[in-house]
């Protein structure tokens, strides 16, 4: 009798254990990732565009994508994002998500994605440049 009363306190208290660890784990939790800005990827990857060629090879397109508060990148891009280039960055044209090059130049070229998101403005930047 000892041995099944010895038995059922032990199943009770792994219950217990159990119980108590998911309801402080859901609790103590970092719940849902909150984006705070925009990640900006460019394609080719390196953000080459070569003046001396033909489109697409004189081009970089660029997308965005959630960048959240624990560092993860969402995998699908953001839709209604605003692309510019500053203005001083004359050698780049931008048109959409596509900068497209007429003259090389030394310095890279920074081009800013911003988007409203759940009511909040987030912004990236990404980097091309023309050879």
């Amino acid at each position: 009798m000892f041995l099944v009363e010895a038995t059922m306190f032990s199943t009770g208290k792994v219950a217990l254990l159990v119980t108590a660890a998911l309801f402080f784990g859901g609790c103590g939790g970092r719940g849902t990732p909150v984006p705070t800005a925009l990640h900006v990827q460019t394609f080719p990857s390196d953000g080459v565009a070569y003046v001396s060629q033909a489109p697409p090879w004189n081009q970089v397109s660029f997308t965005a994508h959630l960048h959240y508060d624990d560092d993860s990148i969402g995998a699908d891009s953001v839709a209604g994002v605003q692309w510019a280039t500053d203005p001083q960055e004359y050698w780049v044209i931008l048109k959409g998500n596509v900068g497209t090059c007429f003259q090389a130049s030394l310095s890279r070229a920074l081009v800013h994605a911003t988007a409203q998101v759940n009511g909040v403005n987030l912004e990236g930047v990404g980097t091309m440049w023309c050879d």
